[in-house]
């Protein structure tokens, strides 16, 4: 079975109960160096797109309270940024299953940026 395949399904299943959240960083090679920790705009500036197979999924978990999307995805980056070794930084992009819906974030020096596709 596929890597990972599980993981997403548990992820979509239990987001129609309760929003569930995936955070993705970018994969330690060098040939990603000109990506770690740059904004969206310079990325586009490189024609670099944030694609999914550039990142590992570093963690998932339970959204746990009923709030706005955004708000709900900045508390993530407030708690998580709150441990040493395990925070959320530029570049990253945070995925949020809610009912039947997915969202996409990017990671960016000044805020959330919402991605189309990854």
């Amino acid at each position: 079975m596929h890597n990972g395949f599980k993981e997403r399904c548990l992820s979509y299943y239990s987001g129609l109960v309760s929003p569930v959240y995936e955070q993705y960083k970018i994969k330690d090679d060098t040939k990603y160096a000109i990506q770690r920790f740059c904004s969206l705009q310079t990325l586009s500036e490189y024609s670099i797109q944030p694609t999914i197979s550039d990142y590992k999924l570093c963690e998932c978990g339970l959204l746990t309270y009923d709030a706005p999307l955004e708000q709900m995805v900045e508390s993530i980056i407030d708690k998580k940024n709150s441990f040493r070794n395990n925070s959320i930084s530029v570049g990253d992009v945070i995925k949020v299953f809610r009912a039947t819906n997915r969202y996409l974030y990017f990671v960016d020096p000044v805020g959330l940026k919402p991605l189309n596709a990854f």
